[in-house]
């Protein structure tokens, strides 16, 4: 995910974002998770909490869209979305399938990922994009 989506939050304006990372996955250092924390303006370490307390956080800080980059993936926290811990809550990129939870509200993809005669199967809203990824050639490029 570092990988994919690094650049996309270091590129975000700053005049009118505010970027908050909530991060679930392993507890590793490496440069990547650096570079990651690095782009967030606010970093929160949510692997020792529980859901509720998760969910709580989010809430505190007063989230308008949450993205989900997880799903149901190993590190994954889709039940503090039960929560609904932001008004917006948005299914992106880590878990390319419906979540098949009323508490997602849109699902990000391009028809490749969702077909159109497929939309009926997923519980979100279907947001396009031209390309799901986004991803641009310095994200693979060494550095």
């Amino acid at each position: 995910m570092g990988f994919l989506t690094a650049e996309l939050f270091e590129l975000h304006d700053r005049a009118r974002v505010e970027v908050h990372a909530y991060y679930c996955g392993i507890s590793n250092d490496d440069a990547l998770k650096e570079r990651f924390r690095q782009a967030a303006d606010y970093w929160t370490d949510i692997r020792d909490m529980s859901d509720r307390a998760a969910a709580s956080a989010i809430v505190a800080d007063g989230i308008d869209i949450l993205v989900d980059l997880n799903g149901y993936t190993k590190d994954g926290r889709i039940k503090l979305f039960a929560y609904r811990p932001a008004p917006c809550i948005v299914n992106w990129l880590g878990y390319p399938g419906t979540t098949g939870s009323p508490h997602h509200h849109y699902i990000i993809a391009d028809d490749q990922i969702v077909p159109q005669e497929d939309e009926i199967f997923y519980s979100e809203k279907v947001l396009r994009l031209a390309c799901y990824h986004l991803t641009t050639v310095s994200e693979w490029s060494p550095r």
